[in-house]
């Protein structure tokens, strides 16, 4: 995890808006913004010990989540990831065809060597199924580094 005076070097260096600054610390100073499990009957719930964050990370599976917390924690260009930050508000197309603004909790909120990136955690087999069945929510698109 990095110290204030990092934190202050990697926002400034990477010019952080004010309002996207407000989200990364509010995410740092608070506990994660909802209990993992909470939503779905299905899921295994774990926790992963840390030492890049100093504390413990929740995940909700012991497939896709499981892993990307383990990854994120030997990654060397991801500096801190923090699960469950605080909800967003995000614009997307619901059943009638109609736009509408709702809440949505990130699974993580890293801070990459190539700056602050929110993340949605899923498998393959999962976003496959959602770019059919939600098509005008979710797409395909090229990986970016």
């Amino acid at each position: 995890m990095l110290y204030a005076n990092q934190f202050e070097s990697y926002c400034s260096a990477r010019a952080i808006t004010p309002l996207a600054l407000e989200y990364i610390t509010e995410t740092r100073d608070s506990e994660p913004s909802r209990t993992v499990g909470t939503r779905a009957r299905s899921n295994v719930c774990s926790s992963v010990v840390s030492e890049k964050m100093g504390r413990s990370i929740t995940t909700e599976s012991h497939t896709a989540e499981r892993a990307f917390t383990i990854l994120s924690e030997f990654d060397e260009g991801v500096l801190e990831f923090w699960d469950q930050p605080p909800p967003i508000k995000i614009e997307m197309v619901n059943k009638g065809d109609k736009a509408q603004r709702v809440s949505y909790t990130p699974d993580f909120l890293l801070l990459t060597q190539s700056g602050p990136v929110v993340i949605e955690v899923k498998t393959l087999e999962k976003l496959e199924e959602l770019i059919v069945e939600r098509r005008k929510n979710w797409v395909r698109t090229e990986k970016r580094e």
